[in-house]
């Protein structure tokens, strides 16, 4: 009788301790829900501010330039680079941000970077960025393309 009392007080605390996880899981997973709806909302109010076409806005004197070149014969590289520059320094004053300079050594973090390759790579690999990545307003739209430092 004491071992079967035993026994299932074992398995009500068992019960117990599966089910205090599963509620922590399910406040985790909330608190995952909550700020990814945090974020459509700060998205959708960016969206209606106006926000993209103030980018666009900046953005359109050296998009033109480089358009327009892109259709002349006879452009020099040197004007190209110019513009390109320009839109380049046009968008860091909206907010775009780069990550990483072509040739640099940095350790290897999979959150900024991105492999060239298959090789999966430990996390503080010394990496030379190759193409250098994007982010806006703390957001990464595309990692740097890295290789193994020599």
């Amino acid at each position: 009788m004491m071992r079967l009392r035993r026994r299932r007080d074992e398995t009500a605390l068992e019960l117990q301790n599966e089910a205090q996880a599963l509620r922590l899981e399910l406040a985790e997973r909330d608190q995952i829900i909550q700020r990814l709806e945090n974020e459509l909302a700060r998205a959708r109010t960016a969206a209606a501010s106006g926000e993209p076409e103030r980018l666009l806005a900046g953005l359109a004197t050296p998009l033109m330039q480089l358009a327009t070149q892109s259709q002349l014969d006879g452009v020099d590289a040197g004007s190209v680079l110019a513009v390109a520059r320009s839109l380049l320094r046009a968008a860091e004053d909206e907010g775009l941000a780069l990550i990483g300079h072509v040739g640099a050594v940095e350790p290897y973090d999979p959150t900024r970077h991105e492999p060239l390759g298959d090789a999966a790579l430990p996390t503080g690999t010394p990496v030379v960025v190759r193409f250098v990545g994007l982010s806006y307003g703390g957001e990464i739209l595309r990692t740097a393309a890295v290789e193994t430092a020599p």
